[in-house]
Order: C-alpha cells, then sequence, then structure tokens
C-alpha cells in the first residue's frame, strides 16, 4: 500500500495478468474504473447499466457499462464489480469490496 498526497492506493492483479493501481476511497459506494483503464487492461466485456452516479462534489460521470474482475492483492483473491466511468478519475475501490473478501487488511478500520 502507498501513501500518495495523503492518499492511499493499492498495487491489484487484475484477471492474473495485469498490474492495477487502486484508489482506496473511504466515501465510496461503488467500485468505479475510468474507461481510459478498463481500455488499457484490455476488456471488451462491458455490460450494460442503468445506475447514475454522483461523485462528492455533486459531479455525474457518464456511467458507460459495468465489469467483474478478478482482483488479486497480495495472496487473497476476489471479484469485485465496477462502474466504468467517462471521466479522469483514478480507480476507486469502496471499503465494503474488501470486507469478507480477505482484503479486511486494506482498510483496517472498515
Amino acid at each position: 500500500m502507498q501513501n500518495i498526497k495523503d492518499q492511499q492506493y493499492v498495487t491489484l492483479l487484475v484477471n492474473s495478468k495485469h498490474k492495477m493501481e487502486a484508489k482506496l476511497d473511504t466515501g465510496a459506494q461503488v467500485n468505479v474504473m475510468p474507461q481510459r483503464q478498463y481500455q488499457k487492461l484490455g476488456l471488451n466485456d462491458l455490460q450494460p447499466s442503468v445506475t447514475n452516479l454522483r461523485g462528492y462534489g455533486g459531479d455525474k460521470p457518464k456511467v458507460l457499462g459495468k465489469c467483474a474482475l478478478t482482483c488479486q492483492y497480495k495472496d487473497r483473491c476476489c471479484n469485485l464489480e465496477f462502474y466504468v466511468i467517462d471521466t479522469d478519475a483514478p480507480v476507486a475501490l469502496k471499503p465494503q469490496s474488501m470486507r469478507g473478501n480477505g482484503f479486511s487488511k486494506i482498510y483496517p478500520n472498515s
């Protein structure tokens, strides 16, 4: 886990192939991934979504769809759902994604 300007990031291994930096976002209600990261991972299994999201500052990013990814952190692995959005924001993980998935050490107070 690394600390970048008072924000915590982790490196996840996605689908046993690609490394992805993800911000630990204690205020997030869903996991989000910008479209550029989705494309960088070479994925093409985007599922439709009618979900509307609202950012902390009130912005409403366009949801392009959602995907399920197998993510590994250290020796723990789990399947996580991500909403792919049209924005330049970093990949963000919600705390609830980590509970019960063996990732609880990432969010020690969750």
